[in-house]
């Protein structure tokens, strides 16, 4: 049977040094929410006043940004993957960014317009229905949106959008 190393910072901590190097090797590999680096410095056994020392210092240093975080993951979540506002409030909320700031910034950043704009866009480019757009087609589309997390509302007008868009392909 092997033994378990221990680990530093079981020991004394050495006026949070300890703890400031583990948090860097966890923000090295991505980056983080100050609640997720909060929570794996924990479960490394870190004390609650060397965390929040060490938490203290990274925000000092510009290491751990909530704010920015918040606009890089609504960016790629909503630009490069299609996802609608939904689906993008409800990873930044599984990434342990504050409910409040979520939903100012996707506010911000995610208009109705926007969203709707989008999903036309991304109807376009993935989805290639031939004839009119029938009730069976319309469902599917329906589907298809609502699992990228847009609204039920959203995905009305989307569908109705892409009807127009389409129309105006075949007068071609």
């Amino acid at each position: 049977m092997k033994k378990r190393k221990k680990r530093k910072s079981e020991g004394a901590d050495e006026g949070g040094n300890d703890c400031f190097r583990e948090s860097l090797k966890i923000l090295s590999l991505r980056a983080y929410s100050v609640k997720e680096v909060e929570l794996k410095l924990r479960s490394r056994g870190f004390s609650e006043a060397g965390i929040s020392d060490t938490i203290d210092t990274l925000k000092d240093y510009g290491y751990l940004n909530d704010l920015e975080l918040t606009r890089t993951l609504i960016e790629v979540k909503f630009d490069v993957n299609g996802y609608g506002r939904r689906r993008v409030r409800e990873y930044l909320l599984r990434r342990k960014i504050p409910s409040d700031l979520a939903g100012r910034e996707i506010e911000r950043k995610l208009s109705r317009e926007i969203s709707v704009e989008r999903g036309v866009k991304l109807l376009l480019s993935k989805r290639r229905l031939s004839g009119k757009l029938d009730r069976i087609k319309r469902g599917k589309l329906l589907r298809f949106l609502a699992g990228r997390g847009f609204e039920l509302e959203e995905c009305k007008d989307i569908i109705t959008e892409y009807g127009k868009m389409r129309e105006l392909e075949n007068d071609r």
